[in-house]
Protein backbone atom coordinates (compact mmCIF):
# COMPACT_ATOMS: atom_id res chain seq x y z
CA UNK A 1 0.00 0.00 0.00
CA UNK A 2 2.86 2.59 -0.54
CA UNK A 3 6.56 1.93 -0.57
CA UNK A 4 8.40 2.36 2.50
CA UNK A 5 9.71 5.51 3.11
CA UNK A 6 12.06 4.68 6.21
CA UNK A 7 13.86 2.28 3.86
CA UNK A 8 14.25 4.96 1.23
CA UNK A 9 15.71 7.36 4.10
CA UNK A 10 13.13 9.90 4.06
CA UNK A 11 13.20 9.52 7.70
CA UNK A 12 16.35 10.85 8.57
CA UNK A 13 14.53 14.37 7.35
CA UNK A 14 12.68 14.30 10.23
CA UNK A 15 15.20 13.78 12.71
CA UNK A 16 15.56 17.59 13.22
CA UNK A 17 12.16 17.68 13.92
CA UNK A 18 9.32 19.15 12.34
CA UNK A 19 10.70 22.65 11.11
CA UNK A 20 14.06 21.32 9.42
CA UNK A 21 11.04 19.05 7.57
CA UNK A 22 9.50 22.31 6.27
CA UNK A 23 13.20 23.40 5.65
CA UNK A 24 14.49 20.54 3.54
CA UNK A 25 11.15 18.97 1.73
CA UNK A 26 10.03 21.98 0.16
CA UNK A 27 9.31 20.55 -3.37
CA UNK A 28 7.91 17.27 -4.54
CA UNK A 29 11.14 17.25 -6.36
CA UNK A 30 13.66 16.75 -3.39
CA UNK A 31 10.99 14.43 -1.67
CA UNK A 32 10.64 11.64 -4.88
CA UNK A 33 14.37 11.78 -5.53
CA UNK A 34 14.75 9.94 -2.23
CA UNK A 35 12.25 7.41 -3.15
CA UNK A 36 13.86 6.75 -6.64
CA UNK A 37 17.07 6.39 -5.37
CA UNK A 38 15.91 4.22 -2.71
CA UNK A 39 14.09 2.41 -5.30
CA UNK A 40 17.46 2.11 -7.53
CA UNK A 41 19.23 0.47 -4.69
CA UNK A 42 16.52 -2.05 -4.61
CA UNK A 43 16.87 -3.09 -8.23
CA UNK A 44 20.50 -3.14 -8.55
CA UNK A 45 20.75 -5.47 -5.39
CA UNK A 46 18.07 -7.71 -6.70
CA UNK A 47 20.01 -7.53 -9.87
CA UNK A 48 23.01 -8.18 -7.90
CA UNK A 49 21.77 -11.40 -6.60
CA UNK A 50 20.74 -12.65 -9.45
CA UNK A 51 24.18 -12.48 -10.71
CA UNK A 52 25.88 -14.26 -7.89
CA UNK A 53 22.57 -16.77 -8.04
CA UNK A 54 23.04 -18.11 -11.88
CA UNK A 55 26.60 -16.78 -13.06
CA UNK A 56 26.75 -17.89 -16.30
CA UNK A 57 23.07 -18.16 -16.85
CA UNK A 58 22.08 -14.39 -15.36
CA UNK A 59 21.13 -13.25 -19.02
CA UNK A 60 19.01 -16.52 -19.77
CA UNK A 61 17.09 -16.12 -16.16
CA UNK A 62 16.08 -11.93 -16.78
CA UNK A 63 15.65 -13.03 -20.45
CA UNK A 64 12.88 -15.68 -19.53
CA UNK A 65 11.18 -13.67 -16.33
CA UNK A 66 11.31 -10.89 -18.60
CA UNK A 67 9.43 -12.64 -21.27
CA UNK A 68 6.25 -10.91 -23.41
CA UNK A 69 5.09 -14.02 -24.93
CA UNK A 70 2.45 -14.66 -22.67
CA UNK A 71 2.24 -10.99 -21.09
CA UNK A 72 -1.35 -10.59 -21.62
CA UNK A 73 -1.85 -13.68 -19.89
CA UNK A 74 0.16 -11.83 -17.27
CA UNK A 75 -1.25 -8.71 -17.41
CA UNK A 76 -5.00 -10.45 -16.99
CA UNK A 77 -3.46 -12.60 -13.96
CA UNK A 78 -2.15 -8.90 -12.60
CA UNK A 79 -5.54 -7.30 -12.85
CA UNK A 80 -7.67 -10.06 -11.29
CA UNK A 81 -5.65 -9.63 -8.04
CA UNK A 82 -5.39 -6.29 -7.74
CA UNK A 83 -9.25 -6.20 -8.10
CA UNK A 84 -9.41 -8.76 -5.33
CA UNK A 85 -6.90 -6.83 -2.93
CA UNK A 86 -8.96 -3.44 -3.81
CA UNK A 87 -11.88 -5.14 -3.08
CA UNK A 88 -10.41 -5.87 0.37
CA UNK A 89 -9.01 -2.08 1.28
CA UNK A 90 -12.89 -1.43 -0.13
CA UNK A 91 -14.31 -3.33 3.00
CA UNK A 92 -11.99 -1.86 5.14
CA UNK A 93 -13.03 1.81 3.60
CA UNK A 94 -16.45 0.51 4.88
CA UNK A 95 -15.94 -0.60 8.20
CA UNK A 96 -13.95 2.63 8.72
CA UNK A 97 -10.36 0.68 9.12
CA UNK A 98 -8.35 1.91 6.37
CA UNK A 99 -6.04 4.65 8.19
CA UNK A 100 -2.31 4.75 8.71
CA UNK A 101 -0.73 4.63 12.28
CA UNK A 102 0.48 8.04 12.69
CA UNK A 103 4.31 7.11 12.40
CA UNK A 104 6.77 9.21 10.35
CA UNK A 105 6.57 7.36 7.41
CA UNK A 106 2.88 7.33 6.57
CA UNK A 107 2.81 11.05 7.17
CA UNK A 108 5.13 10.94 4.52
CA UNK A 109 3.65 9.18 1.60
CA UNK A 110 0.20 10.62 2.41
CA UNK A 111 1.69 14.20 2.16
CA UNK A 112 3.81 13.53 -1.05
CA UNK A 113 0.48 11.33 -2.49
CA UNK A 114 -1.75 14.91 -1.72
CA UNK A 115 0.94 16.69 -2.67
CA UNK A 116 0.94 16.11 -6.63
CA UNK A 117 -0.36 13.34 -9.05
CA UNK A 118 3.14 12.92 -10.73
CA UNK A 119 4.06 12.01 -6.87
CA UNK A 120 1.44 9.56 -6.52
CA UNK A 121 2.31 8.29 -9.68
CA UNK A 122 5.97 7.49 -8.88
CA UNK A 123 5.36 6.09 -5.72
CA UNK A 124 3.27 3.88 -7.30
CA UNK A 125 5.39 2.29 -10.32
CA UNK A 126 8.70 2.37 -8.85
CA UNK A 127 8.67 0.53 -5.97
CA UNK A 128 6.07 -1.56 -7.95
CA UNK A 129 8.69 -2.80 -9.92
CA UNK A 130 11.89 -2.50 -7.88
CA UNK A 131 10.82 -4.40 -5.01
CA UNK A 132 9.53 -7.09 -6.84
CA UNK A 133 12.81 -7.29 -8.54
CA UNK A 134 14.61 -7.72 -4.92
CA UNK A 135 11.40 -10.09 -3.35
CA UNK A 136 10.09 -11.96 -6.46
CA UNK A 137 12.77 -12.01 -9.35
CA UNK A 138 15.91 -12.51 -6.83
CA UNK A 139 14.82 -13.39 -3.25
CA UNK A 140 12.02 -15.88 -3.98
CA UNK A 141 13.93 -17.60 -7.02
CA UNK A 142 17.18 -17.84 -4.64
CA UNK A 143 14.95 -19.55 -1.79
CA UNK A 144 12.81 -21.71 -4.01
CA UNK A 145 16.20 -23.11 -5.24
CA UNK A 146 16.52 -23.70 -1.83
CA UNK A 147 14.31 -24.72 0.33
CA UNK A 148 11.37 -25.46 -2.27
CA UNK A 149 8.46 -22.98 -3.51
CA UNK A 150 5.71 -23.52 -0.19
CA UNK A 151 8.74 -22.85 2.27
CA UNK A 152 10.60 -20.13 -0.06
CA UNK A 153 7.27 -18.55 -0.67
CA UNK A 154 6.10 -18.12 2.95
CA UNK A 155 10.02 -16.96 3.92
CA UNK A 156 9.97 -14.10 1.45
CA UNK A 157 6.23 -13.39 2.47
CA UNK A 158 7.69 -13.06 6.35
CA UNK A 159 10.62 -10.68 4.75
CA UNK A 160 8.37 -8.87 2.91
CA UNK A 161 5.86 -8.00 5.51
CA UNK A 162 8.83 -7.16 7.87
CA UNK A 163 10.12 -4.48 5.62
CA UNK A 164 6.74 -2.68 5.33
CA UNK A 165 6.26 -3.16 9.29
CA UNK A 166 7.62 -0.08 10.71
CA UNK A 167 5.00 2.20 8.33
CA UNK A 168 1.92 -0.10 9.23
CA UNK A 169 3.21 -0.98 13.22
CA UNK A 170 -0.18 -1.08 15.06
CA UNK A 171 -2.91 -1.83 11.82
CA UNK A 172 -2.96 -5.72 11.85
CA UNK A 173 -5.41 -4.59 8.86
CA UNK A 174 -3.01 -2.92 6.60
CA UNK A 175 -0.25 -5.95 7.75
CA UNK A 176 -2.55 -8.16 6.76
CA UNK A 177 -3.02 -6.46 2.86
CA UNK A 178 0.63 -6.61 2.79
CA UNK A 179 1.04 -10.12 3.29
CA UNK A 180 -1.80 -10.90 0.84
CA UNK A 181 0.43 -8.75 -1.74
CA UNK A 182 3.27 -10.87 -1.63
CA UNK A 183 0.86 -14.28 -1.16
CA UNK A 184 -0.47 -13.22 -4.59
CA UNK A 185 3.33 -12.20 -6.18
CA UNK A 186 4.76 -14.77 -4.89
CA UNK A 187 2.36 -16.84 -6.47
CA UNK A 188 1.84 -15.10 -9.76
CA UNK A 189 6.09 -15.68 -10.12
CA UNK A 190 5.73 -19.29 -9.30
CA UNK A 191 2.86 -20.33 -11.76
CA UNK A 192 3.79 -17.63 -14.25
CA UNK A 193 7.30 -18.22 -14.57
CA UNK A 194 7.63 -13.88 -15.14
CA UNK A 195 7.78 -10.57 -13.73
CA UNK A 196 5.25 -8.90 -15.07
CA UNK A 197 2.34 -10.32 -13.40
CA UNK A 198 3.68 -9.54 -9.86
CA UNK A 199 4.66 -6.31 -10.82
CA UNK A 200 0.74 -5.29 -12.38
CA UNK A 201 -0.49 -6.54 -8.96
CA UNK A 202 1.86 -4.65 -7.08
CA UNK A 203 1.86 -1.19 -9.18
CA UNK A 204 -2.03 -1.37 -9.94
CA UNK A 205 -2.56 -1.91 -5.35
CA UNK A 206 -0.13 1.33 -4.80
CA UNK A 207 -1.86 3.40 -7.64
CA UNK A 208 -5.07 2.52 -6.39
CA UNK A 209 -4.31 2.83 -2.60
CA UNK A 210 -2.60 6.43 -3.39
CA UNK A 211 -6.05 7.35 -5.70
CA UNK A 212 -7.66 6.42 -2.45
CA UNK A 213 -5.48 8.23 -0.39
CA UNK A 214 -6.03 11.63 -2.75
CA UNK A 215 -9.96 11.07 -2.09
CA UNK A 216 -9.54 10.94 2.02
CA UNK A 217 -10.84 7.37 2.35
CA UNK A 218 -7.40 6.14 3.49
CA UNK A 219 -5.86 8.83 6.58
CA UNK A 220 -3.87 8.88 9.28
CA UNK A 221 -5.29 7.75 12.50
CA UNK A 222 -6.38 10.68 14.35
CA UNK A 223 -6.09 12.88 11.30
CA UNK A 224 -2.69 14.60 12.69
CA UNK A 225 -1.13 15.01 9.32
CA UNK A 226 2.58 16.59 9.41
CA UNK A 227 2.32 19.47 6.85
CA UNK A 228 4.89 19.38 4.35
CA UNK A 229 5.70 23.20 3.32
CA UNK A 230 4.30 23.71 -0.73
Amino acid sequence: MGPDFHRYKLICVLLKGDNSLSNNIKTEGISIVYILLGTIVYFILGIVIIYLWKQSQFYSYLIEIFSFHQFKRDLFYGIVLAVILQVYVFFLIKIKKAYFPNTVDSNLLVTLCKQSKKNSLIIAVAPGICEEILFRAALLGVLISLLGELIGGIVVTILFTAFHYRQYKGQPYLILFIMLLSIFTNYLFIILGTIWGPIVVHILSNLASTLWIRDGKIYIAGDQLIKVKQ
